[in-house]
């Protein structure tokens, strides 16, 4: 189950929250850039059986504040209401007997995010996002999830310790991803392959 959760319908769901919040709050760098959660997105995925649990967290920002991060690069990502979406990522799952059974859980957690993430662009109507995560969840989607950043500020260059990137949501990449999704054998729902 993947799951979007607003700000208004907190409430109604913080026992799919909560979880998240805490996986965030063990972290003390992204606890400090997330710390208004009462006005977050939040996307859930959450499965009892396979002992998957995580999700994303999405907060708008100033602008301003990813240039401080990125700098020159961010430019060509200047929003006219100096407004940006600051995301991050914290998934947990139960240890595996199984190292590619494992591999395969997250090549399927971090594709339904990614999918869940291209939704939320389309109906925020923004291209892009900002992410902030920490070095194993930044190296988890692009070596395992293949996600496309854009802009890069690697860990060991960024104040925090955190990664930062700029990851584009624009439509035309939910059919570059069916393509690349479809060749590395990850099970999608566009294409009528159950996840296992």
């Amino acid at each position: 189950m993947v799951k979007l959760i607003e700000p208004k319908y907190h409430e109604d769901h913080k026992p799919l929250i909560e979880p998240l919040l805490e996986l965030i709050r063990d972290n003390q760098d992204l606890s400090a850039s997330f710390q208004n959660y009462k006005k977050a997105t939040f996307v859930v995925e959450r499965d009892e059986n396979r002992g998957i649990y995580g999700g994303a967290l999405l907060l708008k920002k100033k602008f301003s504040a990813l240039y401080e991060k990125i700098g020159e690069n961010a430019h060509a990502f200047a929003s006219e209401n100096d407004v940006i979406w600051n995301c991050t990522i914290c998934v947990q799952m139960k240890p595996n007997d199984s190292r590619h059974y494992y591999e395969s859980l997250c090549k399927i957690l971090y594709r339904n995010l990614y999918e869940k993430l291209l939704e939320f662009g389309i109906k925020e109507r923004t291209d892009f996002i900002w992410l902030s995560l920490t070095p194993v969840e930044y190296l988890s989607t692009e070596l395992i999830g293949f996600w496309p950043y854009e802009v890069r500020l690697r860990p060991k260059q960024s104040p925090d310790g955190l990664f930062h990137g700029i990851l584009p949501l624009a439509k035309s990449q939910a059919a570059v991803f069916s393509t690349i999704w479809a060749s590395s054998q990850i099970p999608s729902r566009e294409l009528g392959i159950p996840a296992y």
